[in-house]
C-alpha cells in the first residue's frame, strides 16, 4: 500500500487519489497536451486499487475537460486555458530575503549530468545548454518540508558542485566572481500533491502545498530553474506594504 492511501480515511472516495495525481500532472504541466495516460490496468496497479475505480477517476477528468478518450487509441491530456488567478507582482533585492529553517537536512535523492532539455520552460529564454539535475529533499527534526527538482548550468554547477549540494543554490550563484548581468524570477503559487509529492512530503494526496518557480537567465541563456514544494505550515511570508505617500517621501 502506497503511503499517501494510509492518510486518506474510508473507501468511498478513493479514485480522488488517482484523480487528484492525474490533475496535478496536468496543471502542473508535467504532463504536456497530447500525452497518452497511462491504461486503466496500470493505473489500478500503481494505486493499489480497482480497474472500475481507476475508470470513475478518468471519467471525472474527461468531464472536466482535462483529457479525452480516442476510441481505439487510449486517453489524452488536454492542452488547459490559462486558469484565472489573483497576481501579485512587485520586486525584491537579489538575492531574495528568506531565511532557511534552522537545523535543515538536505538529503539527495538522485542527481544525473547533462541534460539537454529543460521542463516548462515559457518564452522567457532563448538558448538552453547542458544542465546537472539535482531532485533532494529538506528536513528539520525528522520532518521533511521541502521537495526540490533543479536544474544548474553544467558548467556553473561543475565550479562548486559540493556547494551547490550542500547549500541554497541562490546563496551560491550570488557568491561567484564577476556575477553577470542577469534576470531573475520567481513566482509563488498554491498547488496540491501529487504521487511524488505526496510520498517525499508524507501527505495527503491532494493536499495544499506551497510551489515556488525560481529562473535565472544570463543573456537568454538558463543557468537555473529550480521547482521547489513545500508544505504550507512550514512557510512563512512577511510582506511590508508601502503607501504611495512614503515611497514619494523616501525619493525625496
Amino acid at each position: 500500500m502506497l503511503a499517501a492511501e494510509r492518510n486518506i480515511p474510508g473507501n468511498a472516495l478513493h479514485y480522488m487519489k488517482i484523480y487528484h495525481h492525474i490533475r496535478q500532472m496536468v496543471v502542473s504541466g508535467q504532463w504536456l497536451p497530447g500525452s497518452k495516460v497511462p491504461i486503466l490496468e496500470e493505473l489500478a496497479e500503481l494505486f493499489g486499487m480497482s480497474r472500475l475505480t481507476a475508470r470513475h477517476a478518468i471519467g471525472l477528468l474527461v468531464k472536466e475537460g482535462f483529457l479525452e478518450i480516442r476510441r481505439g487509441k487510449g486517453t489524452y491530456v488536454l492542452e488547459q486555458p490559462e486558469e484565472p488567478s489573483m497576481i501579485f507582482r512587485g520586486q525584491t533585492y537579489w538575492p531574495p530575503q528568506y531565511w532557511p529553517i534552522e537545523g535543515t537536512v538536505t538529503e539527495i535523492l538522485f542527481e544525473e549530468d547533462n541534460i539537454l532539455a529543460l521542463p516548462s520552460l515559457g518564452p522567457e529564454a532563448s538558448l538552453v545548454g547542458s544542465y546537472h539535475r539535482m531532485k533532494r529533499t529538506h528536513s528539520v527534526n525528522g520532518q521533511r518540508y521541502g521537495l526540490v527538482d533543479l536544474y544548474i548550468d553544467q558548467v556553473v554547477f561543475d565550479e562548486t558542485p559540493d556547494a551547490f549540494r550542500t547549500e541554497p543554490i541562490l546563496t551560491v550563484l550570488n557568491r561567484r566572481p564577476n556575477l553577470p548581468f542577469f534576470e531573475a524570477k520567481q513566482t509563488i503559487t498554491c498547488t496540491r500533491a501529487d504521487l511524488e509529492a505526496s510520498e517525499q512530503l508524507r501527505v495527503p494526496l491532494g493536499d495544499a502545498l506551497m510551489a515556488i518557480r525560481r529562473l535565472v537567465i544570463d543573456g537568454g541563456k538558463v543557468l537555473y530553474l529550480g521547482f521547489i514544494r513545500y508544505r504550507p505550515e512550514f512557510v512563512k511570508l512577511e510582506i511590508d506594504l508601502i503607501t504611495r505617500q512614503a515611497r514619494l517621501a523616501s525619493e525625496d
